[in-house]
């Protein structure tokens, strides 16, 4: 049997808008050094835990930040510096957006065939995915910034068509 001890926990909670989070980010978003949460996370099984007892010590609890937590947390990920907000529209309908792709992004019906769908992100990757995976017709609302990097991604694989064509529809190299 493995060897038992005790441990001294500090329990943290956190509405997750997503499955994981680094360290470091985690540690800012709770306002706790990085320290703190010692950089490796554990999961404790309850079943295995034998005589749970509470901390002698306590601690002040910090004041809410808003009253609703998950408004606060969505808030804090969407305007988080960095970040982008890309709009587009997709010659399809909602639903079919939301099916596959609701849980990263925000899709408006503007009538039953065409949708708006935004997304707040680091990188133009996720939105370039998406409009590639939908295989439809699209139009770039917004940031400039974005209609820029589809530009150059539509080049890139405009040329790589194009060396093919070129060489008699093999590669060299």
């Amino acid at each position: 049997m493995a060897s038992t001890g005790s441990r001294a926990l500090q329990l943290l909670g956190l509405l997750q808008r997503r499955r994981w989070w680094p360290g470091s980010e985690l540690a800012d978003r709770l306002d706790v050094s990085v320290r703190t949460l010692r950089d490796d996370w554990r999961t404790f099984r309850l079943d295995r835990m034998r005589d749970p007892r509470p901390a002698r010590n306590s601690y002040s609890a910090r004041a809410w930040p808003d009253q609703n937590l998950a408004a606060f947390v969505q808030r804090s990920i969407r305007e988080r510096p960095g970040r982008s907000r890309v709009v587009i529209d997709v010659d399809c309908a909602g639903d079919e957006v939301r099916r596959r792709f609701g849980r990263w992004a925000t899709v408006d019906d503007v009538d039953p065939q065409q949708c708006r769908v935004t997304m707040d992100t680091d990188s133009f990757d996720g939105p370039i995915q998406l409009v590639v995976n939908l295989d439809r017709d699209f139009r770039v609302i917004e940031p400039d910034a974005f209609r820029d990097r589809i530009a150059t991604v539509a080049a890139r694989l405009a040329s790589a068509v194009t060396d093919v064509a070129d060489t008699g529809g093999s590669r060299a190299g």
